[in-house]
């Protein structure tokens, strides 16, 4: 049994932190922050495809719209004729 000098004096007390202790910390939360990176790029991915996508179903629409319109003019100019 130690007595209570004995035992301050085997103690081994540190005042500073361990070094280490942030390389532990970041290793723990970089696989969080790369699925949080990848997750957003791949949300921004996907936004802008359907945005793109939907501004060119509209091109479309409207020019098939418009080339309609002028085959029906063409046609009724033609039977009045």
């Amino acid at each position: 049994m130690y007595t209570t000098s004995q035992h301050r004096s085997t103690a081994q007390t540190t005042t500073t932190a361990d070094p280490t202790f942030g390389v532990t910390v970041a290793l723990a939360v970089a696989p969080l922050a790369i699925f949080v990176a990848l997750s957003y790029a791949a949300f921004t991915a996907v936004f802008v495809v359907g945005v793109l996508t939907t501004l060119a179903v509209s091109f479309v629409r409207r020019r098939l719209s418009e080339t309609a319109r002028r085959r029906e003019t063409a046609f009724d100019r033609a039977t009045r004729a």
